[in-house]
């Protein structure tokens, strides 16, 4: 698909970047992708583990909860 320059540029969207393409409330809705973590859903300081996206918060949490058992 090809997303005109002047629309790419207002959503800070460069070629070969993934966005998401939806419908709400009647309208077409595009915007720029963003890997969100598989447990709460942030995308801030998300990494990739595997085929796995998990957030810095949430690996913290986990090797916690793994250090306590």
């Amino acid at each position: 698909m090809v997303i005109p320059k002047e629309f790419r540029d207002k959503l800070d969207i460069s070629e070969g970047d993934k966005v998401e393409i939806y419908i709400k409330n009647g309208r077409i809705i595009l915007k720029k992708f963003f890997y969100s973590c598989e447990f709460c859903g942030d995308i801030k300081d998300v990494t990739a583990y595997r085929d796995y996206y998990i957030c810095e918060d949430c690996v913290n949490d986990l090797s916690e909860r793994a250090n306590c058992s």
